[in-house]
C-alpha cells in the first residue's frame, strides 16, 4: 500500500500533522495534572483554577482538530481506496481475451467491491491507526522522562515486549484473512449465478433452491469471519494481558518513587494516565498492524498486467486464410477446419451442426483464441504475429450475448467514440431500430439500464447498428438476426449483404433460400 500513501503525500502529511497536535495535547494535558494536583494540595487556588482553564481550552482545541483530522481520513481513505480501483481496471482492461476470462466476472466485482471495503475497513483504517498510536507512543515517551528515567527505560522494555509477542498469530491473521476473500468471492459469484436464474427457478416452482445454495456461501463467509475473530481475540487477550503487568510496573514504580521522595505526589495521576496511554496505544497499534499486514496482501492477488501493443498493425488488404488450421479445447478435445479463403469485398455464410466449431473459428479470426495449430493468415502475415488491436480495428463482431451497458442509447451505440448523429441515425435506419429509439422518451439520450430493458430483438439491432457505425472493413456476424422477425431479418440481412466492399462472413443455423444468391460462397463445417 506505500504507493498509495505516497501518491498522496502531501495530504497524508497534513493528517500527520493533525494527529501530532491532537495526541501532543493529550500528552500536555496529562503532564498538567503534576502542577494541578500539587497547587490542590498546597491550597493555591489561583494557580489551580488556571491550570483548569489551560486545560479546558486545550481539550477544545484537541477536539477541533481531532474533527479536522477524522474529515480529512476519510477523504485521503477513499481517494486511496479509489486509485487500487483504478489499477485494478487498468490491468483488467489491459488483458487479453483469455487472461480476462480464466476469472469469472462476480470474481472483478468482488475485488472492487467486497476487498475493498476489507482494505478500506481493516487496511488503510489501521494503518492511519498505527500512525496516530506511533505518535502517542513516541510524545508519552518524552513525557516519562519528565518523571523519572528509570521508569521511562523500564517502559520502553515492557512496551517492546508487548509489541513483538504477537507476531506469532501473523501467519494465522493472514490465511483467515485470504480465506474470507475467497470466500466473498464465491458468495458472490453463486449469489448472481442463482439470482440471475429467478426465472427458470419460478417457473418451476424451485425458488427454494435460492435460498438452499446461497445460504449454504453466507454461512461459509460466516464461519471465515469467526475463525478471523478468534484469531483476533486469542491475540487481545495476550496483548491485554500484558498491558495490564505494564501498567501496574509502571506505576508501582511511580508509587516507589513518590515515597522515597524522589517524586511528588502528583506524579500518581500523571504514570497512571501516561502508562495507560503508552500501553494502550502499543495495545491498539499492535492489533492494527497485525490486521492492515493481513489485508495487504490481498493486494498481492490482483494480477498485473503490461499492455501488449507488440505485432503487426495493418490494415486489411486482401484476403484471410487457413491451412491445417485446428483448436484445442481446455478439455482437450480438438476441432479441425478445412482450408478457406475469405476474400476482400465478398460475401461467407458458414454452416454446420451444433458443435461443428462455427463460434470458436470466429473467436479464432477476431483474435480472442490465439493459441491455434496450423496456419491462420490475414493477407500474407500470421494472425500469431498480428497486433490484437490492430485486428480489432479492422473487424466489427455482432455475437449472440447483444450486451447493453447501464447507459445511454447513444453511449451504447458510439462506445464513448466521437460520431455525428447523421451517421448515428444511418446506422440505426439500416438496423431498422431508429423508430423504436425515437420513441423513447429521451430518444438516443434514453438511459438504458441493462440488456432487460430491451427485446431480443432489439438488442440484436442495437449491436448490429453499432457494427454498422464502426463501418470497419469486415463483419464477422454470429446469428445476427436469430431474434427478428422474418420480415426485419430479410432487411438487415439484405442491408449487410448488399454492403460493396466490405467482407461479411456470417454464422446461420437458419439460411434462408432466397439469400443463398446473396452469399458468394457457403462453407459448411462438419
Amino acid at each position: 500500500m506505500k504507493k498509495y500513501f505516497l501518491k498522496h503525500k502531501g495530504l497524508n502529511l497534513l493528517l500527520i500533522v493533525l494527529l501530532v497536535i491532537q495526541t501532543g495535547i493529550d500528552t500536555i494535558t496529562s503532564l498538567l495534572l503534576i502542577p494541578m494536583m500539587n497547587f490542590l494540595s498546597n491550597h493555591k487556588q489561583g494557580d489551580f483554577i488556571k491550570i483548569v482553564i489551560l486545560m479546558g481550552v486545550l481539550f477544545i482545541v484537541m477536539i477541533i482538530v481531532g474533527n479536522l483530522a477524522q474529515v480529512l481520513q476519510a477523504d485521503i481513505t477513499q481517494k486511496q481506496v479509489n486509485d487500487i480501483r483504478e489499477d485494478i481496471l487498468t490491468n483488467v482492461s489491459n488483458m487479453d481475451y483469455e487472461q480476462f476470462h480464466s476469472h469469472k466476472s462476480e470474481e472483478y466485482v468482488s475485488w472492487l467491491t467486497n476487498d475493498m471495503a476489507m482494505v478500506e475497513a481493516e487496511g488503510f483504517k489501521n494503518y492511519y491507526s498505527i500512525i496516530e498510536n506511533i505518535v502517542a507512543i513516541i510524545l508519552t515517551v518524552a513525557a516519562l522522562t519528565q518523571l523519572n528515567w528509570t521508569i521511562t527505560i523500564t517502559a520502553i522494555i515492557l512496551g517492546i515486549i508487548m509489541a513483538v509477542a504477537p507476531s506469532i498469530f501473523d501467519k494465522k491473521m493472514r490465511k483467515a484473512v485470504e480465506n474470507i476473500s475467497e470466500k466473498n468471492e464465491s458468495f458472490t459469484s453463486i449469489s448472481n449465478n442463482y439470482l440471475t436464474g429467478f426465472d427458470l427457478l419460478f417457473h418451476n416452482e424451485r425458488t427454494v433452491i435460492l435460498i438452499e445454495k446461497i445460504k449454504n456461501k453466507y454461512e461459509e463467509l460466516k464461519d471465515s469471519k469467526v475463525k478471523q475473530a478468534k484469531v483476533q481475540a486469542a491475540m487481545m487477550v495476550l496483548i491485554l494481558f500484558l498491558n495490564i503487568i505494564a501498567q501496574m510496573t509502571i506505576i508501582g514504580m511511580t508509587g516507589y518513587y513518590i515515597l522515597a521522595g524522589s517524586l511528588t505526589v502528583g506524579a500518581i495521576m500523571t504514570g497512571g494516565n501516561l502508562s495507560s496511554s503508552l500501553y494502550n496505544s502499543i495495545q491498539v497499534m499492535v492489533g492494527a498492524y497485525s490486521r492492515a499486514k493481513a489485508n495487504g496482501n490481498i493486494l498481492d492477488k490482483y494480477p498485473v498486467v503490461e499492455r501488449d501493443d507488440s505485432g503487426i498493425s495493418k490494415d486489411f488488404d486482401n484476403l484471410i486464410s487457413s491451412n491445417n488450421l485446428a483448436y484445442k479445447y481446455n478439455d482437450k478435445s480438438t476441432i479441425t477446419y478445412p482450408s478457406f479463403t475469405f476474400s476482400k469485398g465478398k460475401k461467407y455464410a458458414l454452416i454446420g451442426s451444433s458443435g461443428s466449431g462455427k463460434t470458436t473459428l470466429l473467436k479464432l479470426l477476431i483474435g480472442d483464441l490465439r493459441k491455434y495449430q496450423g496456419n491462420l493468415n490475414f493477407d500474407n502475415d500470421s494472425y500469431s504475429e498480428l497486433n490484437v488491436s490492430s485486428l480489432h480495428n479492422n473487424i466489427s463482431i455482432v455475437d449472440q450475448s447483444n450486451h447493453i451497458f447501464s447507459d445511454t442509447v447513444r453511449n451504447n451505440l458510439t462506445l464513448g467514440l466521437e460520431f455525428t448523429d447523421q451517421e448515428i441515425s444511418e446506422a440505426t435506419d439500416r438496423a431498422q431500430i431508429t423508430d423504436y429509439i425515437e420513441s423513447l422518451e429521451d430518444g438516443y439520450d434514453t438511459i438504458l439500464k441493462d440488456t432487460g430493458d430491451l427485446s431480443g430483438g432489439q438488442a440484436q439491432r442495437l449491436s448490429l447498428a453499432r457494427a454498422l457505425l464502426f463501418n470497419r472493413d469486415i463483419f464477422l456476424i454470429d446469428e445476427g438476426t436469430s431474434s427478428l422477425d422474418k420480415e426485419n431479418a430479410r432487411k438487415v440481412e439484405d442491408t449487410i449483404l448488399k454492403m460493396k466492399d466490405k467482407t461479411v462472413i456470417m454464422i446461420t443455423h437458419h439460411l434462408r433460400e432466397e439469400s443463398k444468391k446473396d452469399f458468394d460462397q457457403i462453407v459448411e463445417l462438419r
